[in-house]
């Protein structure tokens, strides 16, 4: 039972265990998903993210993303074509 006057945390050891509670809060979503990143590529970890984040958005949750161009200077401006279309 979770309540607002509970506080709790994980110790998250590695990138990887980072990465999937990231995902799994993504997914978990039911109102609203505020997604930064300083830098982010195109590699198949960024499309995960990408797509958890569509799967978001497509099911009603409010999703907003800001990314730093300069940290993402390698990424095409049509990598999040397909959020922008599900309504993200």
């Amino acid at each position: 039972m979770s309540s607002p006057d509970v506080i709790a945390f994980r110790w998250l050891r590695s990138g990887d265990d980072t990465f999937a509670a990231m995902l799994s809060a993504i997914d978990a979503a039911r109102a609203s998903i505020e997604f930064e990143s300083y830098i982010y590529t195109a590699s198949p970890l960024g499309e995960q993210f990408r797509d958890a984040l569509i799967r978001a958005s497509r099911r009603g949750v409010r999703v907003q993303v800001l990314i730093d161009s300069f940290g993402s200077i390698t990424l095409s401006d049509n990598f999040w074509g397909p959020l922008r279309k599900a309504g993200g």
